[in-house]
């Protein structure tokens, strides 16, 4: 209960003093998740304080990657440097996938406007329903993925500052070594150095999550479309009981153009998404095989202490394959949708209204074709974002596993 509250006041600050929006629209978890962020991906209005404060964080980040980077060239012991390889290419990993996301922030900016503004079956209980439903598994489903790089970040930070031979110690031990002449200064390097860890979770989950709400907005859009057109000759009935003149191709052909307005304003989308995630999830798939490897490589190829524990890889690891796992359904059940709308359309009774002409079949010909012509999510071009495509970097990950334990060996 004191959790609920908690929340709620939460939220109604944010409204107040951020226009955050509704908790209940879908980019309000979007700008709250911004506020914290330093990614500054979400467009709206900022004050100058909190340009300087991300500007500033994102330099602290950059700072840690270069001390990461110096490191690596130090070490001799070669776990120490998988450790701190594993890291860096987690670090790295982020920053190019903002640098893909703020190329597109214009879609994204499209993106929002249409969400804004819901104009198809805005009213009926249906759609309410499943777009009320989405929004709450979204503040579910993402809730507990924040929660998950929180718990991530709790624990790096102690696996730091408690463990004798931790890669952040080793770090803040060059160029100078403090911890002989100012113990205290060295145990605050290490803190300031263990601390980014949550600039870099907000980060890291900014990216994601906006890629997960655009798409799961996008498939509810679709949801609500293929329920309309399965009612489609309710439709069509409840509305010639209205009419006082009983005109049935004025009435289809009323509610058959609604529907295709409605479908060229989803192919729009699809659009923005695929041009999004073109390099997008190039970029994720290439780091997510490299670390994936690199983490399961040190932690069970190459035995021995390990300056990250055993928590850290595992989590990380974790984290990757969850979000990479669901980025990959997403898109797959988001295509499928736009294929299941010439089944829907074909469902209805058609056959009543050939005589009517040619608009009429014109127009559902058009529908059907741009949803049995659905084109694929692109990663880079090289590949197609599917299941199938999980599946393989599944198995391609541990053949580059099992490679780097024949060359450890």
């Amino acid at each position: 209960m004191v959790l609920l509250r908690a929340l709620h006041y939460g939220f109604r600050f944010l409204q107040e003093n951020f226009n955050v929006g509704h908790h209940l629209e879908h980019f309000c978890l979007l700008r709250c998740v911004d506020i914290v962020s330093p990614a500054m991906l979400i467009h709206r209005p900022r004050s100058g304080v909190e340009i300087g404060i991300k500007t500033l964080g994102l330099s602290v980040m950059l700072t840690h990657m270069v001390g990461l980077m110096y490191d690596f060239t130090q070490q001799d012991d070669i776990r120490v440097s998988m450790d701190i390889f594993c890291m860096l290419s987690l670090f790295t990993s982020l920053f190019a996938r903002h640098l893909c996301l703020r190329q597109y922030q214009s879609h994204i900016n499209a993106l929002e406007r249409l969400d804004k503004d819901p104009t198809f079956e805005r009213d009926l209980p249906y759609a309410v329903t499943i777009r009320h439903r989405t929004v709450m598994q979204n503040n579910r489903y993402i809730g507990s993925y924040l929660a998950s790089h929180l718990l991530f970040v709790i624990v790096y930070v102690v696996q730091n500052m408690v463990t004798e031979d931790s890669f952040v110690k080793i770090i803040t031990h060059f160029p100078i070594d403090l911890s002989e002449y100012a113990p205290i200064l060295d145990t605050l390097a290490q803190l300031c150095y263990s601390l980014i860890g949550f600039g870099w979770a907000w980060y890291h989950a900014c990216g994601q999550i906006t890629i997960i709400v655009l798409v799961r907005f996008a498939i509810t859009e679709f949801q609500v479309f293929l329920h309309s057109l399965a009612t489609f000759d309710d439709q069509i009935h409840e509305r010639l009981l209205l009419e006082t003149d009983g005109n049935v191709e004025r009435v289809l052909r009323e509610l058959l153009y609604k529907h295709a307005r409605q479908h060229s304003h989803l192919i729009v989308v699809l659009m923005h998404l695929r041009t999004i995630l073109r390099a997008y999830s190039l970029v994720h798939f290439a780091f997510y095989l490299n670390m994936m490897a690199a983490f399961l490589a040190r932690v069970y190829v190459i035995p021995g202490s390990s300056s990250l524990g055993m928590a850290i890889p595992l989590l990380v690891t974790m984290v990757f394959f969850v979000e990479t796992f669901g980025l990959c359904m997403l898109v797959e059940e988001l295509v499928q949708l736009n294929r299941k709308v010439a089944f829907n359309l074909y469902g209805f009774s058609w056959t009543r209204y050939l005589h009517y002409g040619h608009t009429i079949k014109r127009t559902m010909m058009l529908m059907i074709m741009q949803a049995t012509n659905t084109k694929d999510f692109s990663a880079g071009g090289l590949t197609t974002v599917s299941a199938e495509l999980f599946a393989k970097t599944c198995r391609l990950v541990y053949t580059m596993m099992m490679a780097m334990a024949n060359l450890a060996s």
